[in-house]
């Protein structure tokens, strides 16, 4: 018996009384017995109601009548809190397919067993399981208004945070990308997906993204006068894209800080140039013109990968975090990736890897030769006044990742 375990409530789904059986006495091995077992999907659903209390539910795929997918069709619209196992013998691709649309729902998915599993392989997945996941996943969604952005703007609430980037071949500090953080008085700190696409929809997103260009170019002129000649990677909002006196914009900043443009990394998503291509390839070239960088970003889940990369001078390919994150035990996301740093490498692009969060994710991208990677195995983003003893610190203490 495992301590922390007896209090979990589970719900073994599956048509299978043989696996139904044997996956009840790895349960109760491992000090499991809150158990409830149903042999087919249609009684799960009777047990699946809004006041049930499952911690986790064990489903089987395929199964007669309510197949599993439409079985967490159920859990989510329900909004149910049980985390979620999948056991099955099916392609690990549909597996994969179906993982990927349980976390887009905001469901706790622990992960799958293929058939035939040992209780090692469900002791596993129940260490991951967390009791805080929807008190956490509320705390990551603030609830903002339109006039608290307005009031954050007045008071300069809204600033960067920087996150290192490091060369893969050599583990020295290659550039820094600029995230937009607000320190709300009261909610603390928000990052930029929950008040970002409300100050779009609201027309403020010029003022935030001209405020935060300025801050970032003072912060890269400190940094030079300290001895530390790296890039600055910053996102620009879709709306940017409508805007032909950009290049403009962006040269006249550059040039009143005493920044080079070639110093200046503009990111931007594969879904900011679809609404009208022909004014992002004519400003995104001005820009090119003028010695900006250009960065396409969370490259692999937009639309029209490989048209985007023929059609604008890009320098940078940066792969977006959820291929790294599953390729170390996802085969299919594995293959995406190499496949992406070897057209990367051919088309003579800087390839970026975000979301390098554990030392196995390091050890991937490096054997696969990715130039830049980043992400929390190498710092969290940090505010300005943090960013400057970081970089001492690691360069005192003679740390150097891979080297």
């Amino acid at each position: 018996m495992i301590q922390g375990f007896a209090t979990l409530r589970c719900l073994l789904v599956d048509d299978d009384p043989g696996t139904l059986l044997i996956l009840k006495r790895q349960l109760v091995a491992l000090g499991i017995f809150q158990l409830d077992v149903c042999n087919n999907s249609c009684a799960a659903l009777k047990k699946l109601q809004p006041d049930s209390e499952y911690d986790i539910v064990f489903s089987d795929l395929n199964m007669p009548g309510v197949d599993g997918i439409e079985l967490i069709r159920h859990i989510y619209q329900l909004k149910l809190s049980c985390a979620l196992v999948l056991v099955s013998g099916e392609d690990p691709r549909i597996i994969n397919s179906i993982s990927h649309l349980a976390r887009e729902q905001g469901l706790q998915f622990l992960g799958a067993i293929e058939k035939p599993f040992e209780q090692e392989d469900v002791e596993k997945l129940l260490y991951k399981f967390n009791v805080n996941f929807e008190l956490e996943l509320e705390k990551d969604r603030p609830n903002v208004s339109i006039s608290e952005i307005r009031q954050a703007i007045l008071n300069k609430e809204i600033e960067a945070y920087f996150q290192p980037q490091i060369c893969v071949k050599t583990g020295r500090l290659i550039g820094t990308e600029a995230l937009a953080h607000w320190r709300h008085p009261s909610k603390g700190l928000i990052t930029a997906d929950h008040f970002i696409p409300l100050a779009e929809r609201h027309g403020l997103i010029q003022l935030i993204g001209h405020y935060i260009l300025d801050f970032c170019c003072i912060q890269l002129k400190q940094w030079q006068a300290n001895g530390i000649d790296i890039t600055l990677s910053i996102n620009i909002s879709p709306l940017h894209l409508n805007r032909l006196d950009l290049p403009d914009v962006l040269c006249s900043m550059a040039k009143f800080h005493g920044i080079q443009p070639q110093k200046l990394i503009i990111e931007l998503t594969e879904a900011s140039m679809l609404e009208d291509l022909s004014t992002s390839i004519d400003i995104l070239s001005r820009l090119r013109l003028r010695g900006f960088q250009l960065s396409i970003d969370d490259y692999g889940t937009g639309h029209s990968s490989l048209d985007k990369l023929q059609q604008i001078p890009f320098n940078e390919l940066k792969i977006d975090r959820s291929f790294i994150k599953y390729a170390s035990d996802n085969e299919a996301s594995r293959r995406i990736l190499e496949a992406t740093v070897d057209l990367a490498k051919k088309l003579h692009l800087k390839c970026v890897a975000e979301g390098v969060e554990f030392e196995s994710d390091w050890e991937m991208v490096s054997s696969l030769q990715c130039d830049i990677a980043q992400g929390f195995f190498i710092s969290r983003p940090m505010p300005a006044a943090d960013f400057l003893p970081w970089v001492k610190n690691q360069q005192a203490s003679h740390i150097a990742l891979g080297a």
